[in-house]
């Protein structure tokens, strides 16, 4: 019989402890957020998605919600730095970090956003590309545009205070919510990367301006065959999507 106290023992029970405080730290932010299995308001239909999914083929799609009081962030804070903050905490954080590092030590591009058209008017394919996350800044969102690690191309940004960067991207009309502060960020749709994604980061604020929140908002589709995702890789996604939310989220109540 084994001892309880044994070696083997005491290692399993200190390696179990020290991933379930790991995952308890990792999720602890948006410990109370809501999972829903649909997108956010007009995501799924987005101009961004219209393109990069011209067959309308069956998203897979989720969204995670979360209601920040002001008292648990900086004074004075705004809508657009809170999309800033969460933007660089979702790409700049850890959980994000083997597949930036992935990402930016082969140079990897797995998306067409020719489509988009949305930097061609510069005369260069991007407004600006993004490899460090100090380039990431913590006030403003990067210019519509911007590529974030060779394969996140922002295709829409619009500020509830002004009116949207590309007025092809603004799908809100009357009978809508109101438009939030939000960030579509749009990958794949490759030859070699089927996989079409976006993801887009909204704030708003409620009534009285005491209440942020934060939506992180999913979409994915083969945009070839529009085959559907297994169940175990719809799981993965979704604990993957949390530890994502969490650190976005940290980052908003560290700024």
């Amino acid at each position: 019989m084994v001892s309880l106290l044994s070696p083997s023992t005491i290692l399993i029970l200190g390696t179990g402890s020290a991933l379930s405080m790991l995952l308890y730290d990792l999720y602890w932010p948006c410990w109370n957020a809501r999972d829903a299995p649909t997108a956010a308001f007009g995501h799924e239909s987005s101009y961004a998605m219209s393109i990069m999914n011209p067959q309308h083929q069956k998203v897979f799609q989720h969204k995670l919600t979360l209601k920040i009081s002001t008292a648990h962030v900086r004074s004075g804070i705004t809508d657009d730095e809170v999309l800033a903050l969460f933007t660089k905490g979702f790409f700049g954080g850890w959980v994000f970090t083997p597949e930036r590092w992935l990402l930016s030590f082969t140079r990897l591009s797995l998306g067409d956003f020719e489509g988009l058209n949305v930097a061609s008017e510069l005369g260069c394919p991007y407004a600006q590309e993004i490899w460090e996350t100090s380039s990431l800044s913590p006030k403003a969102i990067a210019p519509l545009g911007s590529l974030l690690f060779g394969n996140f191309f922002l295709a829409d940004y619009r500020s509830a205070t002004a009116q949207p960067q590309d007025v092809r991207n603004w799908e809100y009309s009357r009978g809508s919510p109101q438009a939030p502060t939000l960030a579509e960020f749009v990958a794949g749709g490759s030859e070699v990367f089927q996989l079409v994604s976006s993801h887009r980061f909204q704030v708003s604020q409620e009534e009285g301006g005491d209440i942020f929140t934060v939506t992180f908002s999913h979409v994915s589709c083969n945009s070839r065959t529009g085959r559907q995702f297994s169940r175990p890789f719809q799981w993965l996604h979704l604990v993957y999507a949390r530890l994502l939310f969490s650190d976005g989220i940290r980052e908003v109540m560290k700024g």
